[in-house]
C-alpha cells in the first residue's frame, strides 16, 4: 500500500500540482486506505472519516493558538 501512496504523490509531484493539492491527495489517501481496512476487518462503527479542511482547521489552531 505504500507503494502506491508514493506513485500517486509522485504523479501529482510531476503534475505540477500545488502542494496543498498534494497535502490533500495525501491526506485523502491514507483516510481511504483506514476506511478500506476497516471494511476488510467488519466492524461496526467505523464511521466516515475526517476532513482534509477540517483537519487543516484543526492543525491550524493547534500550531497558532488565538492569544
Amino acid at each position: 500500500m505504500h507503494i502506491l501512496t508514493i506513485c500517486i504523490l509522485l504523479v501529482f509531484a510531476f503534475a505540477g500540482c500545488s502542494k496543498e493539492q498534494a497535502k490533500r491527495a495525501a491526506f485523502e489517501t491514507l483516510q481511504n486506505i483506514k476506511a478500506q481496512d476497516c471494511d476488510d476487518r467488519l466492524v461496526d462503527g467505523c464511521g466516515e472519516g475526517e476532513k482534509f479542511d477540517t483537519y487543516q482547521r484543526e492543525r491550524q489552531e493547534v500550531l497558532n493558538p488565538a492569544e
